[in-house]
Formats: structure tokens, sequence, C-alpha cells
């Protein structure tokens, strides 16, 4: 019984941070949202959790966005693109990569 939550444990925290950074988000303090998520990515990364991850490069996508950071905008768009069983269809998938692309066409 208690041997099963632990494993969660680690899990809870990061979804917990990537809450709070959409939080700071919606606020306008993209910045802080960016710094949160960027270290609940690496470890989603790491960890091999596709739908977090997805869901995660969404915000970052956000806050480079709004932070106006084109270079990152483009990274995490492209990232996002590229993650098989993350929830995202082909197509969101292809129309993601192909706004990305255009953006650096300029």
């Amino acid at each position: 019984k208690g041997g099963a939550e632990v494993p969660r444990a680690p899990r809870t925290i990061y979804h917990i941070a990537g809450l709070m950074a959409a939080e700071y988000l919606t606020v306008g303090e993209a910045g802080s949202a960016k710094k949160l998520l960027d270290s609940v990515a690496s470890v989603y990364r790491r960890e091999r959790w596709h739908r977090p991850l997805a869901a995660t490069l969404s915000l970052l996508r956000s806050c480079s966005e709004q932070l106006q950071e084109d270079t990152a905008h483009v990274e995490y768009s492209l990232e996002l693109a590229s993650l098989e069983g993350g929830g995202l269809s082909g197509e969101e998938r292809y129309d993601i990569a192909e706004a990305a692309l255009a953006s650096l066409a300029g």
C-alpha cells in the first residue's frame, strides 16, 4: 500500500510545478513560468513521460511567444511536433511543425 504511492510522488510534484507555471503564465509572468516549465520538461524528457511533456511544451511555446523568444518558440514547437505518444494527432503535429518552419522563413 505505502510502496505504491512512492513512484507517483515525483510525478505529482512536477505536475504541481506545471500547474504553478500555468498560473504564472495566466497572470503575465512568463519568465517565472518558463523557468519552472524548463525544469519540469527536463524531468519529463528524462523519464520519457510523453503526455505530460507535450502539455509542458505547449505551455513553453506560450511562454516564449509572450517573451518574444522566437528561437525558443521554434525549438519547443519542433520538439512538440516530433513527440510521439504525446496525445497530438499527426495532423496537429504537422501543423505545429509547419508553423514553426514558416516562422523561420520569415
